[in-house]
């Protein structure tokens, strides 16, 4: 009774229909349904060939699964769009036959592909096998000028598979500007082959290169690293292969511009920014940092006092800036102020470090010198047309808490005491 099981499995195996590899087999008769005619031979074993129906009734028939349809001589001597060259023959009938193509006979045997295949690769063997890929078709005695036999005949044999010679198609798409860090391409590729399809796109830079494989993807060519590369209209090549080695190679298949990234110098040629050129750096900002007087100070100054007033600097950009700063007036107040901390040597023209996203405050002290109505600007420089901001002061004898107040002449002792500090300023 344990037989059972083991018999019930074994009949369960043999209702699995099996998969088989094309095969060829000599017939004296009519090729059946599912297998097409290849050629006709004289008898089994060592004989001429003719093409199929002319004069044999050996034919040699091989399933439809390497060869769909029957084949035929093609006197012309090439075999046409989706047809394939199996072997080549003398004479159309009672011929001698060679390997397809090699040139001594113009009578070559053509079969129809398979869909999607473009041609035949069939072949001389010596080992009496065929790779596990191939299909044994006939025996033959010889390369060329040869008989011909059933598998068993001779130890030549003629291996035959199914070819691909369509090579696949990629599209590529890419920004045709960047800047000098890095590109990225996106690839699809097609392949129409047989063969399986796309194996893999290469594209190449004067960069460097970069691989997808497959159907399709993404794959980035970085840069060097803190170069700042600038250059226009960089050509680049494109090479797609597929499973079966074909290859589809595209020189000058594109072009693209590499600009100056954020944080380079754009102040010396090239200076043209991937964004902007702000203070001779990059920066994909747009904006300009902020300089200007705190609206909220008090612009009044007591005569012989010292004031302060405040200065803001704001950086709304990603990168660092260095912001330079001087403080000038057409009055002779330019003369009785300084920069804090900058009384003895720069005094008027400073520069300021200000990181990303932050604000400072920089703090100008001015001596009420003489009473009147002066106009204190602050710009990058001393050209006053580039000013970042204005503001006017007023110098009173005395503080009495209105902005604009009468501001009575001064004594020989305040004077004295202005003049001298305004010499030492200067």
């Amino acid at each position: 009774m344990y037989c059972k099981p083991f018999v019930f499995i074994v009949f369960l195996l043999l209702l699995v229909p099996s998969v088989d590899a094309a095969t060829c087999t000599v017939r004296n008769s009519a090729c059946p349904f599912g297998e097409s005619c290849i050629f006709s031979m004289f008898s089994e074993t060592n004989a001429h060939i003719s093409e199929c129906g002319m004069a044999y009734t050996y034919n040699v028939c091989c399933t439809t699964d390497l060869f769909p349809l029957d084949c035929h001589v093609n006197t012309t001597g090439t075999c046409q769009t989706n047809e394939g060259g199996v072997i080549s023959l003398f004479n159309i009938t009672n011929s001698h036959a060679e390997l397809y193509n090699l040139g001594n006979y113009n009578n070559n045997l053509c079969c129809p592909t398979l869909a999607g295949w473009d041609s035949y690769d069939c072949h001389f063997n010596t080992t009496i096998t065929c790779d596990a890929s191939e299909t044994a078709v006939v025996t033959m005695y010889n390369y060329t000028n040869s008989h011909v036999g059933n598998l068993s005949d001779y130890n030549n044999i003629l291996c035959c598979k199914t070819k691909d010679e369509t090579p696949p198609t990629a599209i590529v798409t890419y920004p045709p500007q960047v800047p000098s860090i890095s590109i990225s391409f996106d690839v699809t590729c097609t392949d129409t082959g047989g063969s399986g399809g796309c194996n893999k796109t290469i594209i190449n830079t004067t960069y460097g290169n970069c691989t997808v494989l497959g159907a399709g993807g993404t794959c980035t060519i970085a840069f060097p690293p803190s170069s700042c590369i600038y250059n226009l209209n960089t050509v680049f090549d494109v090479n797609a292969t597929d499973l079966a080695g074909n290859s589809n190679y595209t020189a000058n298949y594109g072009s693209f511009d590499v600009k100056l990234a954020d944080l380079c110098d754009c102040c010396t040629p090239p200076a043209e920014c991937f964004s902007s050129c702000i203070e001779c750096i990059c920066s994909s900002s747009g904006d300009k940092p902020f300089v200007g007087f705190n609206a909220d100070n008090n612009q009044i100054i007591e005569l012989g006092k010292t004031e302060k007033i405040y200065v803001k600097i704001k950086n709304p950009t990603p990168t660092k800036k260095s912001v330079p700063l001087y403080i000038g007036s057409f009055d002779a107040v330019k003369n009785w102020m300084w920069f804090e901390g900058h009384k003895y040597d720069t005094r008027r023209n400073i520069t300021m470090t200000i990181d990303a996203h932050t604000e400072k405050v920089v703090v100008v002290n001015v001596i009420g010198g003489k009473t009147g109505d002066y106009s204190i600007s602050i710009g990058p420089d001393s050209d006053y047309a580039n000013r970042y901001d204005e503001i006017n002061i007023r110098v009173v004898s005395k503080k009495d808490g209105s902005f604009f107040s009468s501001t009575p002449g001064l004594g020989i002792l305040s004077l004295l005491l202005i003049v001298f500090a305004g010499a030492f300023l200067r």
